[in-house]
């Protein structure tokens, strides 16, 4: 079906960018339109008259747009400008600077980056504004300002949702009171879009809709905001000092389909920076996602998932990845979808994706060998056949995997439910069995980061022969730079998530191999603890390149106290320790 549902179900995204590409051809029909206005002082007037115009006006602006403009909101223009001056800073900080804010672990509240897709010309900061206020230090003045910002803005949007809760023939608090917004999960994005005509490429942000119940925007530079709105693109023109205010996903859900979320791009045609603010006003983490009862009958039947929204926002919120994932030809493990959402199709190629670890939407994979734990720790349907790959985006994602020929393991479905985890289980399992080798991509470990891991190892074998002498082996706690340190420690948690998976894939506790080989004081043999079920991987290195080829191996084993054997459970008389 159209809308949410189907976005839900197929190929969501955060935001979710539409994987038609005739959707955002710049120069397809765009007409101009009066986008409705609502008047914020009018809808928490004291006069009753006034307050049910404005209810009427807004409820019409939800059926008709999910988009409208709010005016008289109480924010001074100076203040306005003054936020968007000091978001625009962040952007002059140096590169050293901001790369201090990319995403290092999962669970990281601040993440900077700049598009990597086609289309997409941003540079973003993502942080999480509420129920706790998250941003970085610098520049000195933006942390302040934007949690100023934030938390007005906040009741702007709480007063909004109390007169679309009015404008449904509910109580005023109903939004409030279901979604639990007193700890409402909140997502602040700073986007810096560059000068830009249209003889560019001026696709600023491809085609898409939010996740949350209400997003509210402000920006430095008016223009380049479209919305769809029968079948065709309308500029959204704004007038000073307003805010932008439109519909999410999660609201057309709540509504069961009566006000929808708004399917919207960004138009690069600027001649200076621009600077956009949106913030996603969402519902609690343990809010259960459902259509209101109330607007639930034989005549208009509840056709969307029901989650709560962490389950939603547990694809997204490491990453924050944008999209639909699709890996074809290749040798990768793509972790993109391991923490985004849409569709992720795995074919030809030794791959494991894991964006769809965390991600959501339907994963494919074919031939090739990838491991794509996207369906390990996420919902659907996983499906796993011949060939080795595992989608770590299954893992903890959302949404269908399919695993065809090839050897791929989308991890999406192993943290998920009973049936779509065991199915990305099983993936892992062909994976294991099938090749015992596969390649990670989308880890949540920055390229500038591992760059520079090589270059550190790089330059220790530049050093003279005389100073790599004093490494010679004196002993197993012989220090390792900082850097590799790091990197050491940040890989070792990718892999006790796969091991956690291999775990389920033979039918025991997921930390049975953690527990049994005491990988927490672990020196860094699946073979021996199977029982030959998984094969370790034989392989060589071929010389042929033309210049030095660094190669940083982690192996990471039992601790050295650990008595490895094959487990009870796979021995027997038909299949005796080997």
């Amino acid at each position: 079906m159209a809308g949410v549902a189907h976005r839900l179900t197929q190929a969501p995204s955060a935001p979710s960018v539409s994987a038609n590409a005739d959707s955002n051809k710049p120069f397809c029909f765009v007409a101009d339109d009066e986008i409705p206005i609502i008047d914020y002082s009018m809808l928490i007037s004291a006069d009753h008259n006034e307050r049910s115009k404005a209810i009427l006006d807004l409820g019409k602006a939800c059926t008709d747009y999910g988009f409208f403009t709010v005016v008289n909101h109480g924010m001074p223009e100076s203040f306005i400008k003054e936020v968007l001056e000091r978001c625009s800073e962040f952007f002059d900080l140096t590169e050293r600077e901001k790369i201090e804010c990319e995403p290092k672990c999962m669970t990281d509240k601040i993440r900077w980056s700049k598009g990597s897709k086609p289309g997409d010309q941003r540079e973003f900061l993502k942080l999480i504004s509420h129920p706790e206020f998250h941003c970085p230090a610098k520049p000195a003045a933006f942390s302040d300002i934007l949690q100023e910002y934030c938390n007005r803005s906040r009741d702007v949007a709480l007063e909004i949702l109390r007169g679309i809760s009015k404008s449904l023939g509910l109580e005023d608090c109903y939004v409030e009171n279901a979604m639990r917004l007193k700890s409402g999960f909140d997502v602040s994005a700073v986007n810096s879009y560059p000068p830009c005509s249209l003889s560019d490429n001026p696709i600023g942000l491809p085609s898409h809709s939010d996740p949350s119940l209400l997003i509210l925007l402000i920006q430095s530079v008016d223009g380049g905001l479209q919305l769809q709105r029968d079948g065709k693109w309308v500029r959204a023109n704004i007038a000073p000092n307003s805010i932008v205010a439109h519909i999410g996903d999660h609201l057309e859900i709540l509504t069961n389909g009566k006000y929808k979320s708004a399917v919207h791009r960004v138009i690069g045609n600027n001649s200076v920076r621009r600077i956009g603010l949106p913030i996603a006003f969402g519902p609690s983490l343990d809010a259960l996602v459902s259509s209101a009862p109330e607007l639930v009958d034989q005549s208009h039947p509840s056709t969307y998932p029901q989650q709560t929204y962490a389950e939603y926002w547990e694809a997204t919120q490491c990453n924050m990845t944008e999209g639909r994932a699709k890996l074809n030809t290749g040798s990768a493990l793509n972790t993109e979808g391991l923490f985004g959402w849409g569709k992720a199709r795995f074919s030809t190629g030794s791959s494991l994706n894991m964006k769809g670890i965390f991600g959501w939407g339907k994963a494919e994979f074919n031939s090739g060998s990838a491991l794509n734990m996207k369906g390990i720790f996420g919902w659907g349907k996983a499906k796993f056949n011949s060939g080795s790959a595992l989608n770590m985006k299954g893992i903890f994602g959302w949404g269908k995997a399919e695993f065809n020929t090839g050897s791929a393991l989308n991890m999406k479905g192993i943290f998920e439910w009973a049936y779509h985890r065991s199915k990305a289980i099983q993936g892992l399992g062909k994976a294991c069995g099938d090749y015992g080798c596969f390649t990670v991509v989308n880890h949540g470990l920055p390229e500038s980061f591992i760059r520079g891991v090589l270059e550190e190892c790089s330059g220790f074998f530049d050093l003279a022969e005389t100073e790599k002498t004093e490494y010679e082996p004196k002993g197993p706690a012989d220090k390792i730079s900082e850097i590799l340190q790091e990197y050491c420690k940040r890989t070792r948690a990718i892999a006790l998530e796969i091991f956690r998976g291999i775990s389920k894939s033979l039918g025991l506790e997921e930390c049975y191999i953690e527990n049994a080989t005491k990988l927490e004081s672990g020196f860094d043999i699946c073979g021996v603890l199977t029982n030959g079920k998984y094969k370790s991987a034989m392989h060589r290195v071929i010389g042929n390149n033309k210049v030095k080829r660094i190669g940083v191996p982690i192996a990471f084993g039992p601790s050295l106290h650990t008595f490895v054997k094959p487990a009870p459970e796979f021995v027997d008389e038909s299949h005796p320790p080997a």
